[in-house]
């Protein structure tokens, strides 16, 4: 008994251990010293605060981020994501003399990541979020010369890097006196910001018939036959891989609904397998989605346009790109379009369920 003991003690030393050498390759680069960038940021951290909920989530989360008001937690989110760009277009043009391969290479060279304002902002709040979690375990799964893609850890419900950097790993967040907690069906509102209530909810006891008076979900209704039967909805996703042996990409396609917005989105990333191992490959790639919505009736009965298939896109030279575009109204199967391309692979699709 005091072998199988030990062993457990070690082995879960040796696990530390190895998350630890990820966090710290992922929050500090090798050599940042030869190419340097200051983004200047504009976030209010006086707005922000790092809360302690008192118990341990189902995922692992024990803390919480909470935002004085949702226009702190706006601009927040805008600001993660402007920064994450312009240190990423700063990185290319700078080497911009650079062929694809080479650019890479200098990447891996000097552990550049356009993720880390993102680790920053975590770190000056000392918070353990979903991105820090999906990024640690994606390099491990990486670091496999067959990946299984039916595991891939950034397969998640919150496609956005920015997002995931608010959220804590139960997809939690407080805005004012309010407790979001995000699932793949909608989200859960509690109105007091009461965190007490999240472990209630955690606990299995989140049946949408019988919620804590104080909590409202905002959402697809599995117990709702005429929701299902009208088929006009939100937080639907399709993802999948396409490529060769060599070269691959990952596409997303979605119409989701956030507490603060309401977006379609269309993104692609960019896998290529050197040395025997894949890895995340920055090349030239873009990403549109276009498509229709319900009308104002919001039902479904009539629809718009919000982009077209020649419409805008978004582009970049890049691991990613991703395109989104705010909507007001819910959606049918195969109304929402999507192209992908990255790494001379191509592909098209429509969002369904």
């Amino acid at each position: 008994m005091k072998k199988i003991k030990f062993y457990a003690i070690g082995l879960a030393i040796v696990l530390i251990g190895f998350v630890s050498c990820q966090n710290e390759m992922l929050l500090n680069p090798k050599n940042l010293t030869e190419f340097q960038y200051d983004v200047k940021s504009k976030i209010n951290y006086s707005g922000i605060k790092t809360e302690s909920k008192g118990f341990m989530g189902t995922n692992g989360s024990d803390q919480i981020l909470v935002f004085q008001d949702m226009r702190t937690f706006n601009v927040t989110l805008a600001e993660l994501e402007r920064q994450t760009k312009e240190l990423d277009n700063a990185f290319v043009e700078y080497y911009s003399e650079l062929e694809e391969e080479a650019l890479n290479d200098k990447e891996k060279e000097i552990g550049f990541s356009e993720e880390q304002p993102l680790f920053v902002f975590e770190n000056t709040l000392g918070f353990n979020s979903l991105h820090k979690k999906i990024a640690i375990e994606e390099e491990q799964w990486l670091n496999q010369e067959e990946l299984d893609f039916e595991n891939d850890p950034n397969n998640h419900f919150v496609m956005e890097d920015e997002v995931r950097t608010i959220l804590n790993a139960d997809g939690e967040v407080q805005i004012g006196n309010s407790i979001y907690k995000l699932t793949e069906e909608g989200y859960f509102e509690i109105i007091d910001g009461d965190l007490k209530t999240l472990s209630v909810l955690d606990g299995g006891n989140s049946n949408n018939l019988n919620l804590p008076k104080n909590v409202i979900f905002v959402g697809d209704d599995s117990n709702c036959n005429e929701c299902k039967a009208s088929d006009c909805n939100s937080n639907k996703r399709n993802s999948n891989y396409e490529g060769s042996d060599k070269y691959r990409i990952k596409w997303v396609v979605s119409h989701w609904t956030y507490p603060w917005t309401r977006r379609v989105a269309a993104k692609v990333d960019n896998f290529k397998k050197k040395n025997n191992r894949w890895e995340k490959y920055r090349t030239n790639c873009w990403a549109r989605v276009y498509g229709d919505i319900s009308g104002a009736d919001g039902e479904c009965d009539t629809y718009v346009t919000f982009n077209t298939e020649n419409g805008v896109y978004a582009y970049a030279n890049a691991k990613h790109v991703e395109h989104k575009i705010t909507v007001l109204t819910k959606t049918r199967p195969n109304w929402v379009k999507a192209q992908f391309y990255g790494g001379g692979i191509s592909y098209s699709t429509s969002l369904t369920w």
